[in-house]
């Protein structure tokens, strides 16, 4: 909440309502190869290849349906027509086959992968809630290092919760100093203010 209005997430890759039929979420901002590989079992781009490729070979209009067509004209005198019925008759089995098979193909990947660790991530604590977050940053890094790909996800990482009670409670969080030298920082910033009178008025308006 904020100002009095609730603050969505909208994702091209859906919407994401926690409630009881879906009581965890895990969504990215920005690069999500390593998290969608740790959740899904298989990376994005493998599997929007092999989708890719499957489609060509065994869906309608793809190689199988066309060369068994072929080979089967090639032994009988069949009409244009019957050529055109065959044909259309193979694309359809073909079809329905390639999406069979990628269905139970996800199923099994939800089932065996992102299921069980959603449910589980739904009754994890605000601490470990945390630490699951920043080393799911951190193995998108270590990606990028060993591959020696180009490193746009690594260096210090920044590590809050929200919550509906606490608010913004920073659980780990960088700073352009180094705190051991800048004790007076630290001092100022959670040391109550000196003038009383405001510091009722500020609280007051919080409440508010």
């Amino acid at each position: 909440m904020v100002s009095g209005r609730t603050i969505r997430f909208k994702s091209e890759r859906g919407n994401y309502d926690v409630g009881t039929m879906q009581n965890a979420a895990i969504l990215t901002f920005a690069q999500n190869n390593e998290v969608a590989t740790f959740l899904n079992g298989v990376s994005p781009f493998l599997s929007s290849t092999m989708e890719e490729v499957f489609q060509k070979i065994f869906g309608d209009g793809g190689a199988l349906p066309k060369k068994l067509c072929d080979n089967i004209t090639a032994k009988f005198e069949l009409l244009q027509e019957e050529q055109d019925d065959l044909r259309n008759s193979f694309g359809r089995i073909c079809q329905i086959a390639y999406e069979a098979a990628m269905s139970k193909f996800h199923e099994e990947s939800r089932k065996r992968h992102s299921d069980p660790i959603l449910q589980t991530t739904g009754v994890l604590n605000k601490e470990e809630l945390a630490q699951m977050a920043e080393t799911l940053i951190h193995l998108e890094s270590f990606r990028k290092q060993v591959v020696l790909d180009e490193e746009t996800v690594g260096g210090p990482i920044d590590v809050a919760v929200i919550t509906k009670g606490d608010g913004l409670v920073w659980i780990k969080r960088k700073h352009y100093f180094r705190p051991e030298l800048n004790h007076h920082f630290f001092k100022n910033y959670f040391e109550p203010h000196p003038h009383s009178e405001f510091q009722g008025e500020l609280h007051e308006h919080d409440d508010q």
